[in-house]
Formats: C-alpha cells, sequence, structure tokens
C-alpha cells in the first residue's frame, strides 16, 4: 500500500526509487516486470493482487520509471522507521484504503467477496482454509467426548502445535503404509477418547455384551471407558515407573543437545508438574499425566525443548524421538496389557472377531435392546433413521460443548493487527480467556466486531 500510495501522488514521465524493507515487495515486483502479462491463474494466487494491478497500472499510464532498493528493516534508519509509524497507524484507520475491484473486470475471470464487504485479493484457497481450519479445531474440542479434559482445554494444558507433530509422526521408511495409517488411528481414537474400551463395543455390539454397567477388567472400581484408562489404580505404578524414567531420559537428551544445559535443568524439570509422581493410589485427572496417556501433549512438557533447544527443526526432531520412545512404554504397559485382558475377558463370553465382523448382517432385522440408563450421553447410539433426502451437516458449532463456540473468531481476527498464524492465537488467547481480546476496543475493528 506504501507504494501504490507513492505512484498515485507521483507526477507523470518521472523516475522513482523506493526504499523498502520488505524482500518480498521486491521479489513480486520484480518477477511481474520480468515475466510481463500474467494469466488470470497467476495473479489469482498472489496476495495483495488488486494493489498490484493498480501498481502495474498507473506505472503504464503515467509512464514512470520505478526502482525498489532493499534496505534492512530495525536498523535505526529515520525514514524507514518512519514508514514504519505510518504503516502501523494506518492500521487502526477507521476509513481503510479499498481498491475498486470493477476497475479490473475485464481483466480476471471472477472475484470472491467476503461478507459482500471487500474483494478477497489473495489465494482463496489458502484463505479459506485458514477461516476452516479454526471452526474445525473449535468444533472438535467442543465434543463432549473431551469432557474429562475439560479444564485441562480451558486452562491450556494441552501444547496442541506438538500434539499436532505428534499425531502425524512417522518412523517408518515409507511415507504410507498399513501400520503407519493403524497407528495414527489409535493416537487419534486414544487422543478423541473414542478409543473401543468396553463400553463403546457393548454400544456397537449389544447383543453380544452384557446389558448394564461393565466394570474395568482390572480394578473393578469404576465403568470400563476411556475415561477410566489411566485413572484405573492398577496403572498407577506403572505410571510411576514411567514418569521417572521420562524424567531421567529428558534430561539425558537436553544435556546431550543443548549448550545452556545447566545445573538448573535438573531441578526445573522436577519441580514441573508433569514428572510429580507424589500421588498416593490413582493417577489423579488433573495430572498432566492423564494427557500423556491420551497422546496429547502437555504444556509442561514442551516449554523444557522451547527453553533449551533454539531451533526449531532440532526441536522437533527431538521432540519426536522422546516421545515416541515415552509413548511406546505407555501403549505397552497400559493400553496393550489391558487390552489383552478384555481379550480374554472376551473369550469367555465367546465373543469373536468374527462375530463382531458379521454382526450387522446377522441382526440388521432386529430391533436392538434397550440402551443402558447408566450410560453417558456421549456413548449413546445416534439415530441412523434418514429419510430418502438426507443433508449431512457441516459439524461447525456443536450445542451442549462447555467452550466457546465463537472462540476462532479470535484466534483468526486477531492477524488484523498482528502476524502470525492463526494457531498462534489459538495458543495464547485461548478460550476462555476474553479479557486479552479487548485490547481492541480501542482500534477500528471496534465498529466491525461485537466485543462483549
Amino acid at each position: 500500500m506504501g507504494i501504490l500510495t507513492a505512484l498515485i501522488v507521483s507526477p507523470f514521465n518521472c523516475k522513482i526509487n523506493i526504499y523498502t524493507d520488505s524482500a518480498n515487495c521486491i521479489t513480486i515486483f520484480n518477477t511481474r516486470m520480468l515475466s510481463g502479462v500474467a494469466s488470470p491463474r497467476q495473479k489469482l494466487k498472489q496476495s495483495n493482487f488488486l494493489i498490484w494491478d493498480l501498481i502495474f497500472f498507473l506505472i503504464e499510464e503515467k509512464q514512470l520509471l520505478v526502482s525498489l532498493y532493499k534496505v534492512s528493516g530495525h536498523s535505526n534508519n529515520p525514514y524507514n522507521d518512519e514508514a514504519d509509524l505510518l504503516a502501523k497507524a494506518g492500521a487502526h484507520v477507521i476509513e481503510p484504503i479499498i481498491v475498486n475491484h470493477k476497475f479490473f473486470v475485464k481483466h480476471s475471470l471472477g472475484f470472491i467477496s467476503w461478507n459482500r464487504l471487500h474483494v478477497v485479493d489473495r489465494n482463496v484457497r489458502k484463505w479459506a482454509d485458514n477461516v476452516i481450519q479454526p471452526l474445525i479445531f473449535n468444533s472438535m474440542v467442543n465434543n463432549k467426548a473431551l469432557s474429562p479434559i475439560k479444564q485441562h482445554i480451558i486452562d491450556g494444558d494441552i501444547d496442541w502445535t506438538f500434539t499436532n507433530e505428534w499425531l502425524n509422526f512417522n518412523d517408518q521408511d515409507v511415507p504410507c503404509n498399513a501400520k503407519l495409517s493403524k497407528q495414527q488411528g489409535s493416537r487419534i481414537k486414544k487422543c478423541n477418547f473414542i478409543y473401543p474400551t468396553i463400553d463403546i463395543q457393548q454400544r456397537n455390539y449389544p447383543r453380544l455384551y452384557p446389558i448394564g454397567s461393565i466394570p474395568c477388567i482390572e480394578c473393578a472400581n469404576a465403568r470400563d471407558d476411556n475415561t477410566h484408562v489411566g485413572l484405573c489404580e492398577e496403572h498407577s505404578i506403572h505410571i510411576k515407573n514411567i514418569l521417572i524414567r521420562a524424567a531421567h531420559d529428558l534430561h539425558d537428551l537436553i544435556m546431550k543437545n543443548s549448550k545452556d544445559g545447566n545445573s538448573i535443568l535438573e531441578e526445573t524439570i522436577k519441580n514441573i508438574s508433569l514428572f510429580n509422581t507424589s500421588f498416593v493410589d490413582a493417577l489423579p485427572q488433573s495430572h498432566p499425566g492423564y494427557l500423556l496417556i491420551h497422546h496429547l501433549v502437555p504444556s509442561d512438557l514442551t516449554k523444557i525443548f522451547i527453553i533449551y533447544i533454539n531451533d526449531k527443526k532440532l526441536r522437533f526432531s527431538l521432540f519426536s524421538k522422546f516421545f515416541s520412545t515415552l509413548m511406546s512404554s505407555i501403549d505397552a504397559l497400559i493400553w496393550t496389557r489391558r487390552a489383552s485382558l478384555v481379550k480374554q475377558w472376551e473369550s469367555t463370553l465367546s465373543i469373536t472377531k468374527n462375530k463382531k465382523r458379521f454382526y450387522r448382517k446377522r441382526h440388521k432385522n432386529r430391533a436392538p435392546p434397550p440402551p443402558d440408563p447408566g450410560a453417558p450421553d456421549h456413548n449413546l447410539s445416534p439415530s441412523r433413521h434418514y429419510n430418502s433426502r438426507h443433508f449431512a451437516t457441516i459439524p461447525y458449532y456443536r450445542d451442549g460443548g462447555f467452550n466457546d463456540n465463537f472462540a476462532h473468531i479470535r484466534w483468526t481476527t486477531s492477524n488484523y493487527l498482528h502476524s502470525g498464524h492463526w494457531t498462534t492465537y489459538r495458543d495464547n488467547i485461548g478460550f476462555n480467556n476474553i479479557d486479552l481480546f479487548l485490547t481492541l476496543q480501542n482500534s477500528f475493528l471496534k465498529n466491525v466486531f461485537d466485543i462483549r
């Protein structure tokens, strides 16, 4: 916009030298100057293509000779610093400058507009992804199945960026295979609390399993469901041993790969909540270790990597190596051991894999038995009686969720005043911490958004 403003006020038939700290602007300008005529498809994939079209229109119309030069940003250059101040002030203008897209109607196949207010003058696919992904994520965390970790989500105890890295982690030699799909599917089911525990199997195959609440196979003190995995008293000793070993391995890993590792590191690891093993009997549900059991990455753990490993690529590499070993221990001592006991219990009831495989075919004409009145709402089978015209709904909003249905608005609109991906604001602003968003009350956005 600064380049465009300079060209608008410049006289005809003159030479203009523009100095900017934006290497991206220089690259786009030189590319378009050398490439000549750009196709509509190339233009529509370019950010701020309306502004660039107007810039080159003015250059041609006013017979200008324009050259762009790079200057270092934040280098105490008085003119560059003054330009930065003007750009920041422009973000608070009540009536921003908007290019009239109708002027270029003959040069494009069509434009996408947002809420009939302004044309989306950038790559529409990337722009739509930045809007849709926050909606999908907010819908996911509003799922009732995640109620066991409700407080963890609200308090920001989960590092979603590292959790995403772990869910997509591939330790295989090939990019895709059956084993990898099975591993990733298992992680996703565990972190969404939809892993096929006995209560879900009972819901899906009501005629194979006994009616009523089925207790935990290991402790028999609570209903066997995803929530109980990790809270079972039989898991307590295994969890303590895993956490003690993990703290030792983490210390060795950081000391080996960080120049900043020192005597304080051991004390730092010892004092974080994740490695606190002083709990008696069962693991408390508020303990960050409960997140580990369900393949979610606690923020307590990632803080160590962020503080001591500066290189981002190395940080994720070391984290993946450490977390893969840690989760292998958890799966072997808790999930796999538990699955073996469940399989033995099922064999006593003559429940086999083939009976589950052909269950729908054998019982499709029989009315299902009445649901267990003691079962949680999120485990009940949904109604599947559709008419001939069933329209699938997009799960952007979930009624009855425990978080703000409009948190995604704060994550995405924050980009109007700051740079960065929406996930940055998801991790910093969170769900219920609306007070951090009130800074917008002093900006022009207060006239656009209803901030309560």
